[in-house]
């Protein structure tokens, strides 16, 4: 924003200064809040919500007024891109500072990603190990999945834990026993 603020005022005889003005004075609030503002707010979260939103405006503005009144299109471009990201982190911040955790049921294993749980079935995973450190996961896709495990199990828990997992990718595996 600082670079759009200096190349308008720089390029021009006569520069928008409100365009010069709005661009000096958001960066310089986010530079703030990048530096000390954090330490006054007690949920981040929260914080960063209204900033993300103030940053997509500002982008789009600059993406407007580059587009209409310099006709430079890549960098209208440019700037759209980076309101379209800013707002795509406007929605997916607040799940990056959650905890993460992976859920096992009946179905198979959800595995956290960044905008849902990403489901891994039974059926297309060739085995798995839950230790306490973490869970590996070896996929018949040749793939290998480890999660680090935040929560200590007892030893009685972890192995029946692992003896269910075990049924379950038999069960899917072998559809004839699960009958039987």
């Amino acid at each position: 924003m600082m670079a759009n603020a200096w190349g308008e005022f720089n390029s021009t005889a006569n520069p928008r200064l409100t365009f010069v003005v709005i661009q000096i004075a958001i960066s310089i609030k986010i530079i703030f809040y990048i530096y000390g503002g954090k330490k006054f707010f007690s949920k981040p979260i929260f914080s960063h919500r209204p900033l993300r939103i103030l940053e997509v405006v500002v982008f789009a503005y600059s993406a407007h007024y580059f587009y209409t009144q310099h006709h430079q299109h890549l960098i209208s471009l440019l700037q759209a891109v980076t309101a379209i990201g800013l707002f795509y982190l406007f929605f997916s911040e607040r799940k990056s500072f959650q905890k993460q955790f992976i859920q096992i049921n009946e179905q198979g294993i959800l595995l956290p990603a960044v905008d849902q749980m990403k489901p891994l079935l039974w059926s297309s995973i060739d085995n798995l190990r839950i230790r306490n450190d973490y869970i590996s996961i070896n996929t018949k896709e040749n793939r290998f999945i480890q999660y680090e495990n935040g929560t200590p199990f007892s030893e009685t828990e972890l192995d029946k834990m692992n003896a269910w997992c075990f049924q379950q990718i038999a069960a899917t595996n072998n559809p004839t026993s699960q009958q039987s």
